[in-house]
């Protein structure tokens, strides 16, 4: 599966298939949800939210016991958890989360844990690097003890106790010689890793079958005008959320919240949003979650 490196090395052939580590450069657009225009500071704009992501005194269940401190990737869905269904160390017997997912669909893309990436730690490569998607220099910047690092991207929930919020943001990166085996509270106790794998663009997005997980399957008319119709399908019977966000991730209307069959199914949405005001012309993102997971496409709006 991992068929990219040679382990001897560490060289990554980034034209084989399979999946690899994201560089920086890929991390930090899928941590924005593709959104630059602004920049925000978090995948969801630039206000700190201790409901849409594992930052420290946010008083969430999983604050409790030994470290890591750390929450299931996707637990800030908007939803109210139970106690009974995660078996969290707090005491709270239910949690009440906000949505901060990203335009994406993409989850814990800043606070949580720091993520790898393939990118060694360039002290100056970050300011210097060609602006087309680059993949990193050719090596590190030696640390203290003489070695280079690869690269973390993301920010934690744990350097927020220090700089809150301002370590959390999209942006941040750090060497992982600072929070690998030198940690003082343990080695490698707020790291954590994301996959990356070759995506064709298309506007329509079909999981299918990967690693054994039936995914839901998504499918827009874009562009549109008018109407967009959407076709979605899930495995079997279940909840099915299926809702229109714009490129900062905001949720601007909920096509479809209830009880869906197994199988294909069609929906339509109208350019407007919970309130029934027209959104107006864009680029916008559909986005579908089920029990066996989430899929989100890209819609481009013309009215």
């Amino acid at each position: 599966m991992f068929l990219h490196y040679d382990l001897a090395n560490g060289y990554c052939n980034f034209g084989q298939s399979g999946f690899r580590l994201p560089t920086e450069a890929e991390w930090e657009y899928a941590a924005r949800g593709g959104n630059c225009g602004p920049y925000y500071t978090y995948p969801w704009g630039n206000n700190r939210d201790t409901l849409k992501t594992n930052w420290p005194a946010s008083g969430d269940p999983y604050e409790a016991g030994p470290n890591p401190w750390t929450t299931p990737c996707g637990f800030y869905n908007g939803e109210l958890h139970q106690k009974s269904d995660f078996q969290w160390p707090g005491s709270q017997t239910s949690y009440q989360t906000s949505d901060g997912a990203n335009g994406y669909g993409l989850y814990d893309m800043a606070g949580n844990t720091w993520n790898w990436c393939n990118d060694w730690y360039g002290h100056t490569y970050y300011s210097e690097s060609p602006p087309d998607n680059p993949r990193g220099p050719a090596t590190g910047t030696p640390m203290p003890d003489g070695r280079p690092y690869r690269v973390l991207r993301g920010g934690s929930w744990y350097n927020a106790t220090h700089y809150p919020g301002d370590h959390s943001r999209c942006s941040n990166r750090d060497p992982a010689y600072y929070r690998g085996p030198g940690d003082p509270n343990g080695p490698w106790f707020q790291i954590s890793f994301r996959v990356a794998r070759p995506f064709r663009e298309s506007t329509a997005v079909s999981e299918g079958n990967v690693g054994g997980n039936f995914l839901p399957r998504l499918e827009v008319t874009s562009p549109c005008r008018g109407v967009a119709e959407i076709r979605f399908g899930a495995a079997g019977r279940g909840h099915v959320l299926l809702t229109i966000h714009d490129l900062a991730g905001r949720r601007l209307r909920t096509i479809v919240d209830g009880q869906r069959d197994a199988g294909q199914h069609t929906a339509a949405w109208d350019g407007t949003d919970d309130s029934g005001r027209r959104v107006g012309p864009g680029v916008f993102f559909c986005r579908i979650r089920t029990i066996d997971g989430t899929a989100s496409a890209k819609l481009l709006n013309l009215d």
